[in-house]
């Protein structure tokens, strides 16, 4: 069609049948190469005009997500394309040679066709993570899953047009070398499993505080992707760890602590058994005229469990340690050691802050070192120099 036009425009110019073939096909692919350059600017002074217009005033979030500048401009080079595919086969049935351009002209459709699903799926992936429901879902390793699934497929379709074979029958071929395949692809592909898996059983998400000790990784999850997951550590390095590791190896996630709103101590502190002993009368009497015990002065009591009894007082006292249901508050005695008999302090912090909560916990051992010695009890230590300097 259009070369019959162009062809009958140049008859009355008098030249022979073959200047006027090769002139026919020179006019036909400068005009289409022109209205394709206008027809990229035509449709990109369109949409960046009025789609970006109507997706400002629109009241909804979703529009800004996926109808963003990236797809915009993916949508834009579709057009020079569409109107070569229009033009080139009319061409090609007076020049074979052309097939080679259509072939080409494909390919570039294939690939713009890629770039507007992949810019709609980063649109999607990022509407998705602005949303509530979608906050605890690794999106992000879901994106790029299907990202990849996506580039596989528009490769083997760019491939179909190249040795103008049908994509089933390459996809068939490919099934021959799966066991190739999953060893190329076995990263992506165990990352992808474990992805859904993390997702599903609600296992990590972005923000979460997590401890993986066989990567030395300690910090927040600033990354979830198909292949990795990126873990800032307090010390502000980056840990980069297998998504897949995440599943066949143990870890610690935090995050459900921070959602309760308390924080545990757990931690001993060591009595010199040789200081253990029943106090006095008049022991009991000093000791009940400061406020630390309520025990009779004519019953026989140890010191250490009324030293016990006074702790849980303490903390039972104080408006830092929670006493929310699940939480436990007691001190305890442990297992004796070489190093002396041990007391557990188990309590709850009211705050999972990391600065309030090494304060609090240094201020009750703080306590507890000071008020040792009026239960006539002593601290458990190994003999320094000070202390043999005294024989």
């Amino acid at each position: 069609m259009y070369y019959d036009t162009v062809s009958s425009w140049l008859m009355p110019l008098g030249a022979s049948p073959s200047a006027t073939k090769g002139l026919a096909i020179t006019i036909l692919l400068i005009l289409s190469a022109v209205a394709a350059v206008l027809a990229y600017y035509l449709t990109h002074w369109l949409l960046m005009k009025f789609v970006r217009q109507i997706v400002a005033r629109s009241a909804t979030t979703w529009d800004d997500d996926m109808l963003n500048d990236s797809v915009l401009r993916a949508v834009c080079r579709v057009a020079p394309p569409l109107v070569l595919a229009a033009v080139l086969p009319d061409i090609n049935n007076h020049a074979s040679w052309i097939h080679w351009l259509i072939k080409a002209n494909q390919v570039y459709i294939s690939v713009t066709v890629i770039a507007i699903v992949c810019a709609l799926l980063r649109g999607v992936a990022t509407h998705m993570r602005g949303m509530e429901r979608f906050a605890t879902y690794p999106v992000e390793g879901v994106y790029q899953a299907v990202k990849l699934i996506v580039i596989i497929l528009g490769s083997i379709s760019c491939l179909a047009i190249i040795i103008s074979k049908d994509p089933f029958a390459i996809i068939a071929g490919l099934g021959a070398s799966a066991a190739v395949l999953s060893l190329v692809f076995k990263d992506p592909l165990m990352g992808f499993v474990a992805g859904i898996q993390l997702s599903a059983n609600r296992m990590i998400s972005e923000g979460d505080w997590i401890v993986a000790p066989k990567f030395n990784a300690d910090g927040d999850v600033i990354s979830i992707g198909l292949t990795t997951i990126k873990v800032q550590n307090w010390d502000k390095t980056v840990t980069t760890i297998p998504t897949y590791a995440l599943i066949s190896e143990s870890f610690q996630n935090w995050e459900r602590m921070r959602e309760f709103g308390a924080r545990r101590i757990k931690r001993p502190f060591y009595v010199d058994v040789n200081t253990v002993r029943f106090l006095s009368a008049d022991e009991l009497s000093q000791l009940a005229d400061q406020g630390l015990t309520d025990a009779a002065a004519d019953s026989r009591q140890v010191n250490l469990r009324l030293f016990r009894d006074y702790l849980e007082r303490y903390l039972a006292e104080r408006s830092d340690i929670s006493a929310a249901p699940g939480t436990t508050t007691m001190v305890r005695q442990l297992d004796p050691t070489p190093s002396g008999l041990p007391l557990e302090v188990y309590c709850f912090t009211a705050t999972t802050a990391w600065v309030d909560y090494e304060h609090i916990q240094a201020d009750i051992f703080d306590h507890i070192y000071a008020a040792v010695n009026s239960f006539h009890l002593r601290i458990f230590q190994a003999p320094s120099g000070s202390d043999l300097s005294r024989l």
